[in-house]
């Protein structure tokens, strides 16, 4: 069987798990793991799945992500994301969607002083959700 048939299938039997209610990460898993194994075979295939997570907890460029999430709610504690957008905001309120804006510009701009987006989520995300659902 071809390659772009293979993938198609993992992709139907991505969609189908989903249409089942099959949680997202299961189906992922699922798909993936099927189609690894209809590519390379049984054996290659669970062994790539035993050495994939240690590989991927070992690799040195996430070994940062703890300390962005850390250094996320140190700043969001201290009321800098706060302020930062409150100030975005006030920059953005006569464009239409101005809170999504702000919000948008606000993770761009801690996301670029962090240099991690995931801690500009973590960071962004407890301010502009309560405020975003205070609007609504």
């Amino acid at each position: 069987m071809m390659a772009e048939h293979q993938a198609i299938l993992v992709i139907i039997l991505f969609l189908a798990l989903v249409v089942l209610r099959i949680p997202i990460a299961f189906a992922l898993f699922t798909a993936g793991l099927a189609g690894t194994v209809a590519m390379i075979g049984v054996g290659p295939g669970f062994a790539l799945l035993s050495r994939a997570p240690l590989e991927f907890a070992a690799s040195w460029e996430l070994s940062a992500v703890p300390m962005f999430l850390l250094m996320g709610n140190i700043v969001a504690r201290a009321g800098l994301a706060d302020v930062l957008f409150a100030t975005i905001q006030i920059l953005t309120r006569r464009v239409p969607g101005g809170l999504a804006v702000a919000t948008s510009f606000t993770c761009a701009a801690f996301g670029t002083a962090s240099g991690s987006s995931l801690a500009a989520t973590v960071g962004v995300g407890r301010l502009a959700v309560p405020q975003m659902l205070a609007r609504l």
